[in-house]
């Protein structure tokens, strides 16, 4: 929160209630040698506890926390860190600072609030929580003594509602309650079935298959709104219109709703309880069995955090000197990320969160840019994937799903934690954003991590609705002498939802399993079929000819052919 007066602080706070759970970080521009009252005056207008921000010092909540003069102010680990503020003509923005990292430290679970201010110190920042997931909120500039601040905000796109500041304390709260219905309330353009916001979802749908109804329909609005706004258009039903004619801003607006925000070693302190309390156990008991580990990464985005699992698991194996098969599998909806993450190669910037050790290590310096080692990229296994519609991975030690529950709404947070559940091997590990939950199915885990959101699979009951359909688990799924009614299945499911229960029938049944069309394509592999196809480099291929050993070619294109002409089951 940035404050070019405190008259309009103090009017946020008296309209805020102390018992929220929030807290709350004020930064004004205040010179070195200012001497601040703003700890006395506020304390007339909150019972919140009011403390002027020290290092390292924990945020706890309902509490209020002023910056220092001369100081910046950033959020690492759940505590205040301080720096001193450069002089001379160094423009310093600490509103960008405390922003930025609020946007990396808590994902999703933070917010921004801009009022009266000079300058355009927190646009930057105010993008970067917005990418986050996070509640933006400026000033109205009518209002503002100031209006440059919140004016300039404003024109980025990414504020999700303007109010009084008298007005924000009960929009933060209904947000709070129910984001959804905060939108319908406080945003003229919410989303809802008949706008043309329908159309839009129809188009991409049709483009690319995704359908993006179960976004959150603030994360969809904004960046509609943000486009529109590059573009000039004020109309939604003309941006409609020229979607349709341009298909180069349908491929921008998709690119932009897909919202790839990641980096190495996102969270630190996250990382290093994972490499701890979860990889290096898989592990050791990886090397006393004798089997290999099996990663999912779902929503990989761009690929840092995959390579940043990989980099770990490289650094147990030598501290171990071990070796052991690995298998982390990557997924995402987008076959652009796909493309650049399978690619390893990373510019400088985007290793700024990797210590310099790992770098020399673990890249290769490459005309300017770093790419990952053979050893690295080997581990991974990138394939397309929709986590919302397609059945998940299954059998698998860790699923590491970060930060996607914030983009999502309820309903299809409850999907994809079913799934992921569904997905996971008994006693293996499921590792979210600092801002997401397991809800309802809190009793089939036990919390390794509360702060980072790291968990232990402990039940393999399949105890809510989600994962698989009701109707679909009672007559097949509970008795295992149950006779299996294709007939029934191919007239009443849709195609893809059986997937789900052959999965856990086969797993039962046999080990592996390899489902093909009529054109030998593969459509779904259940269990673990790893020894028997291989990924070569380049566009993955689908005929399933092209991706096992050239030994079994002869028998599966014969049994395949005989199959097709006798329609009957071939052994």
């Amino acid at each position: 929160m940035s404050s070019g007066g405190l008259g309009v602080v103090q009017r946020f706070f008296e309209n805020m209630p102390p018992d929220t759970g929030l807290a709350f970080i004020i930064i004004q521009h205040l010179s070195p040698d200012f001497k601040s009252l703003s700890k006395q005056l506020l304390e007339n207008s909150t019972r919140m506890c009011v403390s002027v921000s020290d290092e390292n010092m924990p945020i706890e909540a309902n509490t209020i926390y002023l910056i220092p003069p001369g100081k910046n102010l950033r959020v690492a680990g759940g505590c205040l860190h301080l720096t001193t503020q450069h002089r001379g003509h160094y423009i310093n923005a600490p509103i960008n600072i405390l922003f930025n990292s609020l946007a990396k430290d808590c994902p999703g679970g933070c917010g921004g609030i801009l009022l009266s201010g000079s300058g355009n110190d927190g646009s930057e920042g105010i993008i970067a929580i917005s990418n986050a997931g996070g509640l933006t909120l400026a000033q109205n500039p009518s209002e503002a003594e100031f209006d440059s601040m919140p004016a300039s905000a404003i024109a980025t796109g990414h504020i999700d509602c303007i109010l009084n500041a008298s007005e924000m304390p009960q929009g933060v709260l209904d947000y709070l309650q129910d984001s959804n219905g905060f939108f319908k309330k406080y945003q003229q353009n919410s989303i809802n079935l008949n706008s043309s916001y329908q159309q839009i979802f129809t188009i991409i749908k049709r483009h690319f298959g995704i359908d993006f109804q179960s976004y959150k329909p603030s994360t969809i609005s904004r960046r509609i709104n943000r486009r529109m706004t590059t573009l000039g258009i004020k109309s939604l039903q003309v941006y409609t219109d020229f979607l349709l004619r341009d298909v180069q801003e349908l491929e921008t607006l998709y690119k932009d709703l897909l919202i790839g925000v990641t980096c190495f070693f996102r969270n630190k302190d996250a990382f290093k309880i994972l490499k701890q309390e979860v990889l290096s156990k898989l592990i050791n008991t990886k090397i006393n069995d004798q089997e290999g580990l099996r990663i999912w990464i779902p929503a990989c985005s761009s690929g840092e955090e995959v390579y940043s699992i990989a980099i770990l698991i490289s650094e147990i194996l030598e501290e171990k000197q071990a070796s052991i098969d690995i298998k982390i599998f990557a997924t995402d909806v987008s076959k652009h990320y796909l493309d650049f993450a399978s690619q390893a190669v990373y510019s400088g910037d985007m290793l700024k969160d990797v210590s310099h050790q790992r770098v020399k290590k673990f890249f290769i310096k490459r005309e300017g840019k770093y790419q990952i080692i053979r050893d690295i990229r080997n581990m991974v296994i990138f394939a397309q994937h929709n986590l919302i519609v397609d059945p998940p991975f299954t059998k698998m030690d860790l699923i590491s799903c970060r930060n996607l529950f914030i983009y999502v709404q309820p309903s299809t947070q409850q999907k994809i934690i079913n799934r992921l559940r569904f997905g996971l091997s008994m006693h293996s590990y499921l590792f979210l954003g600092p801002s997401e939950t397991i809800g309802f199915l809190g009793k089939d885990f036990r919390v390794i991590s509360a702060a980072w959101k790291i968990f232990e699979k402990k039940s393999e009951s399949i105890s809510s609705k989600g994962a698989l359909p009701q109707h679909f688990i009672t007559p097949y799924m509970t008795h295992k002498e149950t006779s299996f009614d294709s007939d029934y299945l191919r007239k009443s499911m849709n195609p893809k939802l059986p997937l789900y229960a052959y999965d856990l029938l086969l797993s039962i049944y046999i080990e592996t399993g390899i489902l093909v069309d009529m054109n030998r394509e593969i459509l779904h592999v259940f269990g673990d079929a790893t020894d028997l196809l291989s990924l070569n480099a380049g566009r993955p291929e689908k005929d399933i000819l092209l991706m096992v050993n050239k030994a079994l070619h002869t028998p599966i294109n014969a049994g395949i052919y005989k199959a097709k002409s006798s329609k009957k089951a071939i052994t």
